[in-house]
């Protein structure tokens, strides 16, 4: 199934001068306001008309208005339409980078307590104060703007984190520097009056309006943007309707606060519309979603909450996520501006999401039960027939279905596919053929150094933080003792109605080659980055990596593990308060529009289902950032797909298990 790409270690990638960088986003700032000053029309309703006029105006009001006219009413006769109408509300969970972050700076303290983090921004006297920065993204002009060396050293020494493994609450063991507190937009003194209900901390991480042909920039910045365009304009109001979760996404799940701060707004919302909610998250959201899922009483689960929505959730890690921890991303450091690679390189070392995100022993609690078995002997299945001929092939899987003895039947055959991805071949497959997109990560190794294969076990990844590969050899391995505390890495099940949204159209990193070891390039001081003015540091880029089916951050596979299990565990009620579980391919490879014997034999199940999107619609030319993993979320056609789940005529969907259910 995959394929080794082409060798990185040698090339050196494309830079652009920071001033031509500087200038572009410059020029984007500009032309934002332009179009405020000069045409008297916000950006906001240029990308409300040009990516949204063309779904249906079905709103979630009792009464037939019209834009303009949702706009002008009343908030409590707002209110009031949309407890009559047949929308549910809405919580928004945003992923990794997707929240914008404040610090607030006690000069004073830090320039006694850490002069080296001082010195990094400021010279002496020059900040004395309390002093409130925009974190992420930081304000072009201010000491953390990422623009300068001097200024990314500064946003560095702020940023890092320091793991205490003295200290007695596992859920503050990530540290600040001294005098240093970094928080989510709106739980300030100077930005609480703005939060909007966790709005405008998730839906929009950069300071300037960035035009839509930047898309580029609107897919890295936006986080749930568009989702709040369009959740007001169909008639939600901030608060009662709708809100956001925003969040210091530097930390692991158990000290983010989401576990505490998303019941709580569900609980809100429901009191306000006496309507069940809607969690809509996205990526390292869906991790947050699920540990706070987990931690809520059955009760409150069953009475509140309507379906939650887990767009992109890496829940078995990323090897994307692993390359980047030891090698750095491109996406935070392109064309010469950002975070370098090694500075990258020691803060991800500090933050705890680092550990979140990275491929984790997820599955071999699970080697023994029947959905991992079920889902092995449908992977081997696809493997035996490779490769056949097009007659061959129908004849294979025709006598897989007749037989009954097809495992996951309810997800589609090669036989059904739009023979197309948008990056092209991945795999040993041709691109007339498709398969689940799901592989064995434990027998299928996600690392490979030198000679040596590292695979999605405990003892593994043991392996991989102790030979240094994750900067901190000395700390690594007690820091993700203390994250896998959650136990979101086991797929618990929710006791909500999901669904999972997956991508699998774009080449996603499945095993990362190093023909050097990373680990003994770089070792930085214990809980304490590098000088880095001045300094050189040798980064290892990967030799090669093969390619999955994915979004082009988080694979098929990690995604859908926990789906098929989920799904597994309803149908066959294997676990108590198991709720229905739907898959969705978003940018789906599989030709929804046949009509074939094969898709009716899939459809009958109710489980799996596709998705359009934007970037394989004809005629529309894009970059493809909008159907990639940060800016999905973004996309017209998945924002309009989520607003028609959250209508209580979706929500009659779940069926009751009989003896007559099909088999799994």
């Amino acid at each position: 199934r995959r394929v080794h790409g082409e060798s990185t270690q040698n090339q050196k990638p494309f830079k652009m001068e920071r001033g031509v960088w500087l200038l572009l986003l410059l020029v984007a700032t500009a032309s934002a306001e332009f179009l405020r000053q000069e045409q008297g029309v916000t950006v906001e309703k240029v990308m409300v008309e040009s990516q949204l006029s063309s779904a249906e105006f079905d709103h979630c009001l009792s009464k037939d208005l019209t834009r303009d006219e949702i706009a002008a009413l009343p908030i409590e006769e707002k209110n009031k339409l949309f407890r009559e109408g047949p929308c549910h509300p809405i919580v928004l969970v945003p992923g990794f980078l997707g929240s914008k972050l404040q610090v607030v700076i006690d000069c004073q303290r830090l320039r006694k307590e850490d002069p080296e983090t001082y010195f990094a921004c400021w010279s002496e006297g020059q900040c004395t104060l309390m002093k409130e920065y925009e974190f992420w993204v930081p304000d072009f002009f201010d000491i953390l703007t990422l623009t300068s060396k001097k200024s990314e050293h500064c946003w560095a020494t702020i940023a890092q984190m320091i793991y205490d493994p003295t200290e007695a609450d596992i859920t503050k063991r990530f540290k600040n520097p001294p005098g240093v507190h970094v928080t989510w937009f709106g739980d300030t003194p100077n930005t609480a009056p703005h939060s909007d209900n966790g709005l405008a901390g998730v839906a929009d991480v950069t300071p300037p309006r960035v035009p839509e042909k930047f898309e580029f920039l609107r897919a890295f910045f936006y986080s749930f943007y568009d989702f709040r365009v369009k959740l007001i304009e169909n008639g939600y109001v901030s608060g009662s309707s709708v809100a956001g979760i925003p969040y210091d996404w530097r930390l692991p799940i158990i000290s983010t606060g989401v576990k505490e701060r998303l019941p709580a707004m569900i609980e809100q919302l429901y009191q306000a519309t006496g309507k069940k909610v809607v969690i809509v998250g996205h990526s390292y959201g869906n991790l947050n979603t699920l540990y706070a899922l987990n931690h809520m009483s059955q009760t409150d689960k069953d009475k509140m909450i309507h379906r939650w929505i887990n767009i992109a959730g890496p829940m078995a890690g990323a090897s994307e996520s692993l390359a980047a921890t030891m090698s750095g991303d491109n996406e935070i450091y392109a064309h010469g501006f950002g975070i370098p690679y090694h500075v990258q390189k020691s803060l991800i070392g500090q933050w705890g999401v680092t550990y979140e995100l990275i491929t984790k022993p997820s599955l071999e609690p699970h080697a023994k039960e029947a959905w991992w078995l079920d889902l092995v002997n449908r992977i081997d299945t696809e493997y035996e027939g490779t490769n056949l001929d097009s007659l061959a092939e129908a004849m294979f899987w025709n006598r897989k279905y007749t037989s009954g003895n097809l495992t996951l039947p309810w997800m589609p055959t090669p036989l059904i596919c739009r023979k197309q991805l948008m990056d092209g071949k991945v795999g040993s497959r041709t691109t007339e053929n498709c398969y689940t997109s799901v592989e064995n990560w434990l027998t299928t190794p996600v690392l490979v150094v030198k000679d040596r294969q590292y695979y999605a076990t405990a003892a593994d990844i043991s392996d991989m933080m102790t030979n240094g590969f994750i900067s901190f050899p000395d700390i690594s391995s007690a820091i993700l003792k203390d994250i896998t505390t959650s136990q979101v890495h086991l797929f618990i099940n929710p006791g909500v109605e999901t669904d999972v949204v997956y991508g699998s159209s774009i080449k996603t990193t499945g095993t990362v080659y190093y023909d050097q070891d990373p680990g003994q390039v770089f070792h930085p001081k214990l809980g304490r980055g590098p000088k880095w003015p001045g300094t050189k540091h040798d980064i290892v880029l990967p030799s090669s990596k093969t390619a999955e089916t994915g979004d082009g951050s988080v694979p098929s596979s990690s995604a859908l593990y926990a789906g098929i299990k989920w799904a597994h565990n309803y149908v066959h009620q294997t676990v108590p308060n198991a709720k229905k579980t739907r898959i969705f391919e978003y940018c789906s490879r599989w030709a929804e529009s046949d009509e074939s014997t094969w898709v009716q034999r899939i459809k009958k199940y109710g489980i799996f289902d596709t998705l359009d999107c934007t970037c394989m619609q004809k005629g529309h030319h894009s970059s493809g950032s909008l159907c990639k993993h940060r800016g999905l979320v973004n996309d017209p056609i998945l924002v309009s797909w989520v607003m028609s789940q959250a209508r209580s005529s979706m929500a009659s969907t779940q069926v009751a298990v009989s003896e007559s259910t099909p088999s799994f």
